[in-house]
């Protein structure tokens, strides 16, 4: 397997969450899982994902409160078949799902995931009807992309390359402390599922809602 061209390698990959600190020495509104434009952030294999440390508590979006989620990615296309639908899978409407990042239990508990689905389209989901916003167009394999998801305690939106791709009305949901944050995989009964594979470069999440201006900061740096 080669490595993918079009970002700077780093030789060490690096999966712990940093919290960061705002000018005012608050815990701060970004949650970087990642260093900017590093490359070897996370592989993720077939079947592989990095649950995150203390994540139940401190990456819990309980209610309306307010959040953003990025990812750049490279999708490869899958080594492994994909199961049929199932209890580890989940419902028939997952089946081909594969998650970036998740704090979500299948049929148990969760809050949130963002991932692509069995059309290779970009999802975001929240534990509350509709349940989840998709773009419209799929992603092509072998290529960079960029996804930010937000939740303004009213609507959720998705951006694809900076792009607003979709958005749709949705009101608060439960705070799950319990479920952990995992990044390319989620739960489904306790076992992990929807796996990812290929290249996370950058996984980062706000305490905030960024707008259309904050995205396109983002696609600068």
């Amino acid at each position: 397997r080669g490595r993918p061209s079009g970002r700077p390698q780093r030789r060490a990959a690096r999966r712990r969450v940093r919290r960061q600190v705002d000018g005012r020495g608050r815990r701060g509104a970004m949650i970087a899982a990642s260093n900017r434009r590093a490359l070897d952030a996370c592989y993720i294999g077939p079947g592989r994902s990095v649950q995150i440390s203390d994540s139940p508590v401190d990456l819990s979006f309980g209610g309306s409160a307010h959040f953003s989620i990025e990812a750049h990615f490279y999708i490869e296309p899958c080594s492994e078949p994909i199961l049929p639908p199932g209890h580890q899978q989940g419902p028939a409407q997952w089946h081909g799902h594969q998650v970036f990042i998740s704090k979500f239990n299948g049929c148990v508990s969760g809050e949130y995931r963002l991932g692509l689905d069995g059309q290779r389209r970009p999802i975001f989901q929240r534990e509350v009807d509709p349940w989840i916003v998709t773009a419209p167009d799929p992603i092509p394999h072998s290529e960079w992309h960029s996804v930010v998801a937000t939740y303004d305690g009213a609507t959720m939106r998705l951006y694809v390359d900076s792009r607003l791709a979709a958005q749709v009305a949705c009101g608060p949901q439960k705070a799950d402390s319990v479920t952990p944050v995992i990044l390319g995989a989620d739960l489904c009964g306790y076992a992990t599922a929807h796996h990812f594979e290929g290249y996370l470069s950058e996984v980062s999440l706000w305490r905030r809602c960024l707008d259309g201006a904050d995205v396109q900061l983002l696609a600068q740096h």
